[in-house]
């Protein structure tokens, strides 16, 4: 697609810009977007371009996620080096606001006094979950975990019920937030804050 840009942006400046064209995501998979500039008479033609991978995963109800086939990810204490990728549509966002990402385990955490011991859906050392890896002075990071887009357009009541295990003494917070396909939802239930014990407790929007 290649369209012109009327207006004129001033130096450290930016514009929002609408295609005219709209790309076609419809079907569900992995897309890498590039977009570039031509401006006659630039000195810097290496400064004009930018690209991000976009993951398109719609699913309908119900869904049940167990992470039982998430590929295992490093568990070192690297803070947020250790880029995890996830299944099944669930992505960690790649994003300025997002630090570090969710990685799946299986057994205990690697750091003593914090996290589960097992997941919760099998209860047992072979079983998947994703967590995150404060050790190390890792602290005051964000992560965003991303679902796939569920269809809701044939569900007479939409609802969500997860276990989550926030068990340390440096304990983050939890925050639920819903994208309705137009607007961010935040906080859809209250966030949970601070050690909440060695236990897995459900959660349900």
């Amino acid at each position: 697609v290649n369209e012109i840009y009327t207006g004129t942006i001033a130096p450290f400046d930016s514009a929002a810009y609408t295609f005219a064209a709209p790309i076609n995501l419809s079907a569900n998979g992995t897309y890498t977007l590039k977009t570039w500039t031509s401006y006659p008479g630039d000195q810097n033609i290496y400064s004009d371009s930018a690209s991000v991978v976009l993951t398109v995963a719609v699913i309908t109800s119900p869904v049940v996620e167990t992470m039982e086939n998430f590929s295992l990810c490093n568990t070192s204490s690297d803070c947020g080096a250790t880029v995890c990728l996830l299944g099944n549509g669930w992505v960690n966002e790649d994003s300025p606001a997002d630090d570090i990402d969710f990685r799946t385990n299986e057994g205990p955490t690697p750091t003593s006094s914090s996290g589960p011991g097992t997941d919760h859906t099998t209860a047992s050392s072979t079983g998947n979950y994703i967590y995150l890896e404060a050790s190390n002075n890792c602290f005051f990071q964000q992560a965003n975990l991303l679902s796939p887009c569920i269809d809701l357009s044939d569900a007479d009541f939409g609802q969500m019920t997860f276990w989550y295990h926030m068990y340390g003494s440096s304990m983050g917070v939890l925050h639920v937030d819903v994208f309705d396909g137009n607007t961010w939802l935040n906080d859809v239930i209250p966030a949970v804050s601070g050690n909440q014990g060695n236990q897995w407790l459900q959660g349900s929007i």
